[in-house]
């Protein structure tokens, strides 16, 4: 094409073919878990692989394939049905969908109900201990946090309480979109 004048010069015919594409991974994984994925498919510079709402556009997690395969992909941090898509980046082009359900996961705490204002509280916990997931102290009903330490630390662990006496809540919470997964009320009382 002769760009002065979008003159077409010369042509030929080319012939545009299918790619393979395959995923595999569960079918049931749990909320939040960063989970082994392998696929077969073209890999083009800018596709991806992601988590999506059924029937929605767009997505709640995505990995770039030139991660190569396997790889890993984070599952939304909440439970429900959702769509695993190899997604080409010439036109947002869904290639290959696989259904998955998302399962719930839970935590517990296991602490004091009341702390000295200042003081080293000892936390014990079970829950799933993934990457940058934490303990905290917060006021109730309030989002943000006083005071927290990180699961990476092991169970138990201990959190510093506030320095300001009142009500307030220890929580376990999924990083992922600060998912509260457990509460219990704490009062911290003035030494």
């Amino acid at each position: 094409v002769r760009s002065r004048d979008d003159a077409v010069l010369a042509t030929l015919p080319v012939t545009a073919t299918p790619v393979e594409v395959d995923i595999e991974i569960d079918t049931e994984l749990d909320m939040g878990a960063s989970v082994p994925l392998a696929w077969l498919g073209p890999g083009y510079e800018g596709d991806y692989i992601s988590v999506s709402r059924p029937g929605e556009d767009g997505y709640v997690n995505a990995t770039y394939t030139r991660e190569g395969s396997p790889m890993r992909l984070l599952m939304p941090p909440e439970p429900g049905p959702y769509e695993v898509r190899y997604v080409m980046a010439l036109g947002s082009t869904v290639l290959e969908t696989l259904d998955i359900e998302v399962l719930p996961v839970g935590a517990r705490l296991y602490a004091e109900a009341r702390a000295n204002a200042g003081s080293e509280l000892e936390v014990d916990w079970d829950g799933p201990g993934y990457e940058t997931d934490y303990i905290s102290i917060a006021r109730p009903g309030e989002t943000g946090d006083e005071t927290y330490t990180y699961t990476s630390d092991g169970a138990p662990l201990t959190v510093t309480a506030p320095l300001e006496p009142g009500a307030y809540e220890l929580r376990y919470v999924m990083n992922q979109d600060e998912t509260v997964l457990a509460a219990q009320p704490l009062e911290i009382v003035d030494v």
